[in-house]
């Protein structure tokens, strides 16, 4: 495919920008990724505009989770009835939402989406660059001068028939992580389980949890991070009290060595398997 010679730019929009600007590419970005997952895997528009607001300082002093959305913009190509004198409105290519978890001091690339038109030119890869960077610049300041351990991302097990087909084939997007470095989590025979983004709302099982370049991660950081996440999306439950959440400590602490590490898995073994396994349903 072709695209425009105007150069891309990506922009954080923890970058000085008016309020004005700020909230045409978030809203443009949520619009793109809206059209691209599930409503029930897709966080609001206003919790991320929250997210975007808390400060690494915060972020350290109130254990809260702070956020950098990272987009691919270039200018609109101006046309001949376009007002003389105004700057031409930027066009939303793609984008990256990164999360950083102070506690545990681990991060979470959250979604990363590309412009259909656009993709097969390198924005994917430049992007998640983009946002292992925002996640550095986050972490001292709101980790208490701590490093970040794990870069953690979630993408549909092709194990595991959908409902409903996904935009991008599970096999297709598990080799695209596999090519920049993730491995998975293994959390068999339980599964991984992403927790609920609002009080009552359904579990989703059919995920697998990928780790950025770690061929062993430590089990109490594991924990320490699926707490934290899974309060994050309702301080007043107890993950405890789900099924799901009990049987993947039970699944990593299982499989971990007696040194409290847990060996990671190359994706391929998960794309090995041609045929699916079971029908993923939200429970």
């Amino acid at each position: 495919s072709t695209m425009s010679t105007t150069p891309i730019q990506y922009v954080s929009l923890r970058d000085p920008l008016s309020p004005e600007e700020r909230a045409h590419l978030l809203s443009a970005f949520h619009a793109l990724c809206s059209r691209t997952f599930p409503e029930e895997e897709l966080d609001l528009l206003s919790d991320w505009i929250l997210m975007l607001d808390v400060s690494p300082l915060e972020a350290l002093q109130e254990k809260a989770i702070c956020m950098d959305v990272v987009v691919a913009v270039r200018p609109r190509e101006r046309k001949e009835e376009d007002v003389v004198g105004l700057r031409p409105s930027l066009e939303v290519l793609g984008g990256v939402t990164v999360e950083l978890y102070p506690q545990s001091a681990c991060g979470l690339v959250a979604y990363v989406v590309v412009e259909r038109s656009a993709r097969g030119h390198g924005i994917g890869s430049c992007l998640l660059k983009a946002g292992q960077k925002a996640l550095d610049r986050l972490c001292k300041p709101a980790c208490g001068g701590r490093a970040l351990q794990y870069i953690l991302l979630e993408s549909h097990n092709p194990r595991i028939e959908l409902d409903e087909p996904d935009v991008m084939d599970p096999s297709t997007r598990l080799s695209y992580w596999r090519a920049r470095g993730f491995r998975v989590v293994n959390m068999e025979p339980a599964g991984y389980t992403h927790p609920p983004l609002v009080r009552g709302a359904e579990l989703v099982t059919c995920l697998l949890l990928l780790v950025l370049e770690c061929e062993w991660v430590e089990v109490a950081k594991l924990h320490s991070w699926l707490t934290e996440y899974w309060t994050s999306c309702d301080r007043e439950m107890d993950p405890l009290s789900f099924a799901g959440f009990r049987g993947m400590l039970a699944a990593i602490q299982e499989a971990a060595g007696s040194d409290g590490r847990l060996k990671t898995q190359d994706p391929s073994e998960y794309l090995a398997a041609s045929t699916t396994d079971q029908i993923c349903h939200s429970t």
